[in-house]
C-alpha cells in the first residue's frame, strides 16, 4: 500500500509538472541569449555588453509578456499561439541591436536549426 501511494502521488507530481511550463525569468534569459550566443559562436562576432544589456532588457520585457500567457487562463493552443506572436514581435527587435555580420551569423543559425 505504501508504495502504491507513493507511487500514485510521484505520478500526480510528474504530471503537472509536464503541464506547467513556467520557468524562472533568469531561466528564461539564460535560454534565450544562449540560443544567440549559439548562432554567433566565433569570437569576432561576440556580443559587446552594451548589446548584452539591451538584448537582456528586450528579454525581460519578453519574458513578462509569456509569464502573463501563462496566467491568463488560456488552452495549451493559445499560449502556444501567443509565444509565437511574441517571438515574432521581439526577434526584429533583437535583431535591430545586432552588427549585420552578427544578423547574418544568427539568421544562418535559424536556418539549420529549421532544416534539422
Amino acid at each position: 500500500m505504501k508504495y502504491f501511494l507513493l507511487s500514485f502521488f510521484l505520478l500526480i507530481g510528474f504530471t503537472s509538472f509536464s503541464q506547467n511550463p513556467e520557468i524562472t525569468e533568469n531561466q528564461f534569459l539564460n535560454i534565450e541569449m544562449s540560443k544567440i550566443k549559439k548562432s554567433l559562436n566565433t569570437p569576432a562576432l561576440e556580443l559587446s555588453n552594451e548589446q548584452k544589456t539591451k538584448i537582456q532588457t528586450l528579454f525581460k520585457e519578453k519574458f513578462a509578456k509569456v509569464y502573463a500567457s501563462w496566467h491568463a487562463g488560456m488552452t495549451k493552443e493559445e499560449v502556444s499561439k501567443r509565444r509565437d506572436e511574441i517571438d515574432h514581435e521581439y526577434a526584429p527587435l533583437v535583431e535591430g541591436v545586432l552588427t549585420n555580420e552578427q544578423r547574418m551569423a544568427l539568421m544562418k543559425g535559424k536556418q539549420k536549426k529549421t532544416k534539422s
